[in-house]
């Protein structure tokens, strides 16, 4: 960083009474990505393929919208609608996306600006093949658009309960989806036929020659016949309601997702199932790539799944089906471990964010995880579902995978993990409010450190493994020695504490916590040096490995950079930070050593952020290109 723009930085911080507040303007930074693991926190209710088939987006119930690589599978934008999405459409040149939520919005592909919103109530939204018209559909409303003005060309208040609507490639006829089928000529929304299917059309698809309309009803599909509007063949198989249907890019094959579970391809000619698979949750959405060679599927467990045609599973996409609690970084900079509140444990690569594995056992949310200095083992704790279950430390060898030892590490869960520099002790914090010490290799505990009140958060040992700092939500810090377990000092931070970390040379000490505060102290004395604010719960604290930097995440949607040295602000970076339903944001930090930062969000998303870029750049474009965006 340069001295003008550390000079620009301090001009613009406001401090008071020692408090470094967030009210920053330089602190808008061009986020560098180096990969994006997504996920979604809620159901995925609508998934479409990019025209070119380059790219996946998904609607979930979870406020947001997701571009994802159709080939890689990393995420590569998320937009923040605002309220659950119900129905997503591209542009015919796939510049667009437009997004069915309380309203109905286009937004640009490639650099995630908002082009325009329509007032009218969200529900089902679709392109027209030329690109010109949007037909959006919600409550007792159909309404057609010019897509590029804005203006309102027609409406109709006739039908109520509307599900679905649906453009026939020729751009002729809109396909209304309520119970049974009406069939709307093209501009005026008059009635053309009145298709009576007799159950709920949840989901409509034309073929590619729009000879055929394909309605998802309450349990069965329905084969139509545009052009005279009577029904001709009924596919019967699902158990449940359909809640999504797809034609191939041939208009040979069917593809349709149930409630019941499952996911069926049938032969659109004579009606028989060709493949079925289960899903194991109920699916919302289904969609063929452009080519007709692959399946894209979401369902209510958030997860996006991608098919063969004959449905062999090829991949899935999102890197958690719950919020990220915990992430992990091996010393050697060559794996990422990350942790959710699913009772999922993952490993993914360091340089690509490809999935290096999964590790299975644990029965209850994830909450903590640390890599040893050795970078053989790594510790998993959990809490079990009733509260009251043990074994929740886990001890894994890497790079396999390997279980080496489980630990009864706390009756009421393990909410903190850390590994001494030398590899040989492993320190928990429980919701017992206890510290405990334990021989990694053999799970024998060593110590057991008493202090926090009843909830023990977090745990962090110093780098030369002397003392430990533990966290509670008795709102206070303490420092041990290490060496006899002696309490040192209680630092009291004020509100419930959620992360500790030291610096790398051990003169500081920062803590975070539910009054939004990043409290950083001197080590020795216990004297307060600065204070820096967020505007929600701070959730997760890391130094970068020459001290010089603190970063901070918390449920206000932002990751925060600040001088190890002074507290100053160097960057706040808001995009791909999480900006879903409730409380969003950053839950998990770790510093790589060649200062990139992995983060974990509440969407189940793990990121990798180039933070060496974030320090030294002054300024932020809103319409910053993610780097693995497909062109």
């Amino acid at each position: 960083m340069t001295s003008t723009c550390r000079k620009l930085i301090a001009a613009l911080v406001i401090v008071a009474q020692g408090i470094v507040t967030n009210e920053f303007v330089v602190a808008q930074v061009a986020p560098s990505f180096d990969w994006i693991r997504g996920g979604h926190e809620l159901s995925i209710n609508a998934v479409a393929y990019s025209p070119d088939g380059a790219l996946i987006a998904t609607g979930s119930a979870d406020w947001t919208a997701k571009l994802w690589n159709a080939q890689t599978g990393l995420a590569a934008r998320t937009i923040p609608v605002g309220s659950a999405v119900t129905s997503i459409a591209f542009s015919p040149d796939g510049q667009w996306l437009a997004i069915a939520a309380s309203d109905v919005r286009i937004w640009n592909v490639f650099d995630g600006s908002l082009v325009r919103v329509f007032n009218t109530v969200g529900g089902s939204v679709d392109i027209s093949s030329d690109g010109q018209l949007l037909a959006t559909g919600g409550g007792n409303s159909v309404s057609l658009w010019d897509i590029h003005s804005g203006v309102k060309l027609a409406s109709t208040s006739a039908y109520n309960s509307l599900h679905s609507v649906k453009f026939s490639p020729d751009g002729t006829t809109l396909a209304v989806g309520r119970i049974g089928v009406k069939l709307l000529s093209i501009p005026s929304l008059t009635l053309l036929h009145d298709v009576i299917t007799g159950s709920h059309a949840n989901a409509l698809s034309y073929s590619p020659d729009g000879a055929l309309l394909a309605s998802a009803g309450d349990q069965n599909v329905q084969i139509i016949d545009s052009a005279t509007g009577t029904v001709i063949r009924q596919l019967m198989g699902h158990s449940n309601i359909v809640h999504a249907v797809g034609f191939s890019p041939d208009g040979l094959t069917l593809v349709t997702g149930s409630r019941d579970t499952t996911i069926k391809t049938w032969n659109v000619f004579n009606g028989t199932v060709i493949a079925s698979v289960p899903d194991n949750a109920r699916v919302f959405a289904v969609a063929f790539s452009p080519d007709g060679s692959t399946i894209a599927s979401g369902d209510r467990n958030s997860a996006l799944r991608v098919w063969s045609r004959d449905l062999h599973p090829l991949a899935t996409f999102n890197a958690h089906s719950d919020s990220v609690t915990a992430v992990a970084v091996s010393p050697d900079d060559q794996l990422v471990a990350s942790a959710s509140k699913g009772s999922s444990v993952k490993l993914w690569n360091v340089s690509n964010g490809a999935s290096a594995g999964e590790l299975l056992g644990h029965t209850g949310p994830v909450n903590a995880l640390a890599i040893s200095p050795n970078g053989t083992m790594l510790a998993s704790g959990s809490e079990y579902p009733d509260n009251f279950a043990h074994n929740t430390l886990r001890i894994w060898h890497l790079p396999d995978g390997t279980l080496l030892r489980v630990i009864d590490g706390d009756s009421f869960g393990v909410n903190g993990v850390a590994f001494s520099s030398d590899s040989k002790i492993l320190a928990s914090a429980g919701s017992e409010g206890t510290i405990k010490l334990w021989e990694p290799s053999t799970g024998l505990l060593l110590q057991t450190l008493d202090g926090n009140g009843n909830h023990a958060s977090s745990v962090a040992f110093s780098h030369d493994g002397k003392t430990i700092a533990s966290g509670g939500w008795d709102g206070t810090v303490k420092i041990w020695n290490l060496i006899d377990g002696t309490l040192v000092r209680t630092l009291i931070h004020g509100d419930l504490v959620t992360s500790v970390a030291f610096s790398p040379n051990g003169l500081q000490l920062a803590s975070g916590g539910y009054d939004n505060l990043v409290r950083v102290w001197n080590v020795s004395t216990g004297a307060p040096l600065f204070t820096l604010v967020h505007n929600n719960t701070v959730t997760s604290l890391a130094y970068s490995f020459d001290g010089s930097v603190i970063a901070s995440g918390a449920l206000d949607s932002s990751l925060r950079l600040w001088q190890g040295s002074d507290g100053k602000a160097i960057a706040v970076i808001t995009q791909e930070t999480g900006s879903g339903v409730d409380f969003s944001g950053v839950t998990a930090l770790a510093y790589t050593f060649n200062s990139h930062l992995i983060y974990g969000r509440v969407d189940a998303t793990v990121v990798s952020l180039n933070a060496s870029m974030s320090h030294r750049t002054p300024s932020m474009s809103a319409s910053a290109r993610p780097h693995n965006l497909a062109k």
